[in-house]
């Protein structure tokens, strides 16, 4: 682990550790306010060698689009992360963007998109992008001129170029994008003139020794003409070094077409495109090499820096989900870092339902304005959490966090409710880490657990508390108008993803909702034969973030599961089920059966204890949803005490 806490040098930049902030947009504004500054700042504390920050270069071709834009009415904000982060140590880089591209909106002048030619628009495919003009180009060149004056007024260390992902910058770099006849097109150094005119723009008005950093898609994942492969992004990285104008490269994978790529989520178990591809440009380059992708499990972080992948780790999410990531590292002290989960529901999902960055399991990230982080109490209250899950762990360390005498019940033998099922399945296995984290941070605390403890009303009389929070989840959906429902060779999906009853070969899972898709793909790799039947059109019908929906559907299709949709279950008999679908009904042979139909919240439990103290329900017993909605109502409960 000692390498990733090394200094390493960036051209002339010195950071103090080889561990850097991704430039990840996080929709608190377009410009440097008061959100924004609390949400860097608070990374700069938490110990990062280097922030990168996502800027677009102008606003009069686009719209600002989830990242932020440098003006002379937000330099101050810039300033005040600069000086914040440098009070710490801590290195600050504008990542300049020149734009979205076919990727994004309809431009401010046109009924398409820009591009740097008139390629497909990503969303209308028949419709052609508008080329962008050299007085357009000229423009863009400008505003970032404007925009890296001032950028380097209020004292950043280094810039890096966005060009990666399919976004505009990545459009100029790629033939399938880019069939310009001019001096921004041609060959694989043709196509990089845009890219190398902005870096050459930073040195001239930064100094020759101005860091210059380059974020590209050496490899974009996808089999289609034009698109890149690993050789000719290994060539362009060499023009990149030649032109002499470049410090750095980082690495990244994939595009909009196999986005998944670019931000893999927690089906991602091994070591990600990112990574495989940062360690074949290193081996053609003598530049430093940043790479990312899932690296905030630092033991992969430590691996890839081991094994000579990267020169530095590039961290979005998993400095999100802790910002002390790296002060934990020095202080010795992993354990206690808040694991991301990879997700993408509170940072990637916000963005796309435009609203700002939040996290699954760290309920102050995009509120460092508005939660306050909870202080110690001078009034000291008797909390009795009920629950084990991830709402009742949360709820109960924020509690102590707190200064509350504070008491957990759990009716099984294990902290860790829905979320041990959850990482369960082979293609979601280091999403336990979570369960660990909420095991040990309770271990380390002064609350008070108690196993096979459910509430009962006489027991919560007995034990007086001042307030309950009741986190108990919510009870398997198992249909009385259903028969065979009672059979006993029928369990719940939660009970058979933990090993805790006897499976036979053929399992037909009833629910094809997420939980029943990510049962039947890894029953398939244990050896058993899977049918799912889903009552909706469509299996996941209230599908995930999309990114790891899409991959699912992949694995779907990879699999040799059978998925029944617009299919309801009948009857369960002795040697299988009755089902009715488009065709009329139907018998499916199995021997065991599984359900995966839902919970149902348990809330109006909480009803019995009204009379005893103040009840706080939260968590899936409010409604079966998500951790980040769980972490949220913790944090509200414990604040509101």
């Amino acid at each position: 682990m000692q390498k990733i806490l090394e200094p390493i040098k960036i051209g002339s930049m010195e950071l103090k550790n080889r561990i850097i902030m991704a430039p990840m947009g996080n929709g608190l504004s377009e410009n440097y306010d008061e959100k924004t500054v609390a949400y860097f700042n608070k990374r700069s504390d938490g110990g990062a060698g280097l922030i990168l920050i996502c800027t677009m270069v102008s606003d009069q071709l686009e719209e600002i689009a989830a990242s932020l834009f440098l003006t002379e009415e937000s330099f101050g904000g810039l300033k005040e992360i600069v000086d914040h982060a440098h009070a710490n140590g801590c290195k600050i880089g504008l990542q300049y963007m020149v734009g979205c591209g076919r990727m994004g909106a309809n431009a401010k002048n046109y009924d398409v998109p820009i591009s740097a030619s008139a390629c497909p628009w990503l969303y209308v495919p028949e419709m052609l992008c508008h080329e962008l003009t050299i007085e357009e180009i000229n423009i863009l060149i400008e505003d970032y001129k404007k925009s890296l004056a001032l950028a380097l007024k209020a004292g950043v260390d280094c810039v890096e170029m966005h060009a990666y992902g399919g976004y505009l910058g990545d459009q100029f770099l790629t033939a399938a994008w880019n069939t310009r006849t001019d001096k921004y097109g041609g060959d694989v150094k043709g196509r990089a003139t845009f890219l190398l005119e902005l870096c050459g723009i930073a040195k001239e008005m930064g100094g020759k020794d101005f860091p210059v950093l380059v974020k590209f898609t050496p490899d974009h994942g996808v089999d289609l003409p034009g698109l890149r492969k690993i050789d000719e992004g290994i060539e362009l990285a060499k023009v990149l070094e030649e032109s002499g104008l470049v410090d750095a490269l980082h690495v990244d994978a994939g595009c909009y077409e196999k986005w998944q790529l670019a931000m893999p989520c927690y089906f991602y178990q091994e070591m990600t495109m990112q990574t495989k591809s940062a360690k074949a440009v290193k081996a053609n380059v003598h530049l430093p090499v940043l790479t990312h992708g899932r690296l905030g499990d630092v033991e992969k972080a430590a691996s890839a820096l081991d094994n000579d992948i990267c020169d530095a780790v590039v961290i979005g999410r998993g400095l999100i989900a802790d910002p002390e990531l790296p002060n934990k590292l020095i202080e010795n002290r992993p354990d206690d870092i808040r694991p991301c989960i990879s997700c993408n529901e509170g940072c990637i999902g916000n963005i796309l339902r435009f609203e700002h960055v939040e996290c699954a399991i760290n309920p102050y990230a995009g509120h460092e304005t508005d939660r306050m982080p909870i202080q110690k109490t001078d009034k000291p209250k008797k909390v009795l959490v009920v629950g084990g899950g991830p709402a009742g762990c949360m709820a109960a360390l924020l509690a102590s966090e707190a200064g509350h005498q504070v008491e957990l019940w759990e009716k099984t033998d294990c902290l860790g409710g829905k979320a041990i099922a959850a990482s369960a399945p082979y293609i979601k296995a280091d999403m336990s880490r979570i369960v660990h984290y909420y095991r040990t941070q309770i271990l380390k605390s002064n609350i008070t657990v108690r196993y096979y403890k459910e509430a009962t009303v006489d027991a919560v009389k007995a034990f007086q508390p001042d307030k309950l929070i009741w986190a108990a989840g919510g009870s398997v959906i198992r249909p009385g108008s259903i028969p065979g429902l009672d059979r006993s060779n029928v369990y719940s999906c939660e009970k058979a993803l933990r090993n805790l009853v006897p499976l036979g070969n053929r399992l037909v899972i009833v629910g094809g909702g997420q939980v029943g898709v990510e049962a039947s793909i890894h029953f398939v790799h244990a050896g058993h034969e899977v049918t799912v039947v889903e009552m909706a059109p469509q299996m996941m019908p209230d599908p995930p973030m999309i990114q790891n929906e899409t991959m699912l559907r992949e694995m779907m299709a990879e699999s040799t599961a059978v998925y029944h949709t617009s299919t309801k279950l009948v009857e369960v008999g002795e040697d299988g089920v009755v089902v009715e679908g488009p065709e009329g009904r139907y018998s499916i042979p199995c021997d065991t059966v599984l359900l995966a139909m839902g919970y149902a919240p348990d809330a109006v439990q909480a009803d019995a204890y009204k009379d005893i103290c103040d009840v706080i329900t939260i968590g899936d017993s409010v409604k079966c949803r998500n951790i980040l909605k769980a972490t949220a109502e913790a944090y509200a409960a414990v604040a509101s005490i």
